[in-house]
Parts: C-alpha cells; structure tokens; sequence
C-alpha cells in the first residue's frame, strides 16, 4: 500500500506545481463551460505526481491556490473556496508558478476562453482534423525524451498514450456525424481526451525550463507543438463540444 503523507507534510516541488497546473487546466475546463469530475481528476492525480497525497489533502491545497488567484486578482474554481491558511514559503512558490505561466488576469481569462456564436457541426469536425494533426506531431518520431528518463512522480507522455488520443479524436467525429448520436459515448469519449490534456499539461509544467521552453519551440518537439496549439486546441474543441452537445 502507498504511504501517504499527512496534509501538514512539507510539499516538494513536483507536487506544488502539479497541483498548480491541474488547477490551471481545471479552470480553463470551468470558463468554457466544459464538464468534468472533480472526484475523477483527484483520483487520476494520485497515479502521478500526489500519489503520496489524499484527496483531503489535494482538496485544500486547491483552496491555498483559490487564495492566492483570488489575492493576484484571477479567476477562481467554484469548487475550491478560498483558504487563507496558506504558509509563506508555500504562498511564494505558488505565486511564483504561476507567474511563469503567465495567469491572466479574470478579463483576458474569460474572453479568451469561449467561443461566441452558434457551433455548427462542420465548426467541430474541421476542428478535430486539426487537432489531429498536431497529435501526428508528437507522434513516435517526434516524441523525444517523453516517455524517459521522468523523475519520480512524473507522468509519462508516451507514444501509446498519444495515438490513445489520436483515436479519441477520430471516434468523436465519428459519433458526432451519426445520425444516432450517442450522448453517453460522447461523454465518455470527452473525458478521456480531457484527461489527456490534465496529463500533458502536468508533464509540460513538471519538465519545462524556461530556457528549455524556448529551444524546443524552435526544434519543433513535444512542447512546442503544446505551446503552438495544441493545448489550446483541446480546450477549443472540448468547448465546442459541449455548447453543442447541450
């Protein structure tokens, strides 16, 4: 059985930013008005990076990061009240985070997360086919240093995992355009490629310099393709989705 630390234990690194990262992705899910589990994405957490964490535990240090948006004048999740316990070295780790991912402020947030107007079904299938085709680039030939060589408590982006979401992609056009569509395989199908993304966007989070950041941008690898749109491109999709799923 895994020993899971106590909620007052000393957070490392690794899970600070983890646990910055999943909320980030989590509210950028809210805004767009995309649905997901809270229950689901603590337990998927738990395979990763707080594994050594209960979901108490992840719970209120959601709330720490609530209080700090709420303190930088930023969008909060609903589902995690602000706490002001939030000790000092902590607070500046979190505030440092997330100024190097640059949290905008409630405003550029909301306005730059939904899609405005009528969602027409060829809007959704033409943006699945480009969201393929920037999952073909983090395809095996392009998938240098994913799947290796990860400290401890870092998730593994591996090729299986990215064809895994290529064919999610091509089973929700593929339900989308029936004429019988399936609302429970669409749902299904959506949290997969939304966890997916949770899964990308920690391991970018875990193993990115900044310094790193701007070479692989350059050599085209994995984070420059999330950089350049794919990250983006999920959320967009996803939103899509659901405005016209309903």
């Amino acid at each position: 059985m895994a020993n899971t630390k106590l909620g007052n234990d000393v957070w490392n690194d690794d899970e600070l930013r983890a646990s910055v990262d999943a909320y980030l992705y989590m509210l950028r899910l809210e805004v767009a008005s995309i649905p997901y589990s809270l229950t689901d994405y603590s337990k998927f957490l738990q395979t990763g990076p707080l594994r050594d964490r209960n979901d108490a535990s992840i719970r209120y240090r959601m709330r720490n990061i609530s209080q700090v948006m709420e303190e930088r004048g930023a969008p909060i999740l609903r589902s995690f009240s602000p706490a002001p316990q939030v000790g000092r070295n902590v607070k500046k780790k979190i505030n440092e985070l997330l100024d190097e991912r640059q949290v905008p402020t409630r405003t550029q947030e909301t306005r730059s997360a939904r899609r405005e107007g009528p969602i027409e079904l060829s809007d959704i299938l033409a943006s699945l086919d480009e969201l393929k085709d920037l999952l073909a680039n983090l395809e095996p030939q392009h998938m240098a240093g994913f799947g290796h060589n990860n400290p401890p408590g870092i998730y593994a982006i591996t090729p299986e995992d990215v064809l895994d979401a290529s064919d999610t992609v091509t089973a929700l056009g593929r339900e989308l355009s029936s004429e019988l569509t399936d609302r429970q395989s669409i749902s299904e199908l959506t949290d997969r490629l939304g966890r997916f993304g949770l899964k990308l966007a920690i391991w970018t989070g875990q193993r990115i310099t900044d310094f790193a950041k701007a070479g692989s941008i350059a050599a085209g690898t994995g984070f420059g393709v999330w950089i350049t749109g794919l990250g983006d491109h999920i959320i967009e999709a996803l939103h899509m989705i659901a405005k016209f799923v309903g």
